[in-house]
């Protein structure tokens, strides 16, 4: 016989408990929630200067130097799903840094709504991504949360101390 999703997903967290702290990672199904995740992410840690931007579908209008992004467009020189880091910025140009590569992208101020924060990020949207850091698996009692957004979810994390379901 099959497990039901509630029983998978709870079996699931008792291999993988929430812990306290916010995550560098968060799987979500809906982009509703993918926003309000990366706006309070955002608002936790933000520090040091900031720099007012138009940013695709968030609400924050700002970055700051360590801010992470996500690409989603294929623009100049940014990749949908590219994840960027950012690392400074002049009058004219914002400097990033792609996470993966460590390569170095400079884009103009107004390229930025071509990207959005890089807290949170769909189920779907991580399909083929290795998450190292500190991940956690949102919305298993959603009701279309199924066994594949659990499979999913787990298969992302490098290293199942750094895997949390909520």
């Amino acid at each position: 016989s099959t497990l039901s999703i509630a029983d998978q997903v709870n079996h699931a967290k008792s291999i993988f408990p929430q812990k306290p702290g916010h995550a560098r990672w968060n799987l979500v199904i809906s982009h509703m929630k993918r926003r309000k995740i990366n706006r309070n992410c955002f608002d936790f840690f933000v520090q040091g200067q900031t720099l007012k931007c138009r940013l695709s579908d968030e609400l924050v209008g700002r970055i700051y130097k360590g801010c992470p992004l996500i690409g989603c467009a294929n623009h100049k020189n940014l990749i949908n799903g590219q994840f960027l880091q950012v690392k400074d910025w002049t009058d004219v140009q914002v400097i990033l840094q792609d996470i993966e590569s460590q390569e170095t992208l400079n884009i103009a101020h107004d390229d930025l709504q071509f990207c959005r924060l890089g807290w949170s990020m769909t189920y779907q949207q991580s399909q083929g991504r290795s998450l190292k850091e500190k991940t956690l698996i949102h919305d298993t009692s959603h009701r279309f949360f199924t066994s594949a957004h659990l499979s999913l979810g787990i298969s992302r994390g490098t290293d199942k101390t750094l895997l949390d379901l909520a």
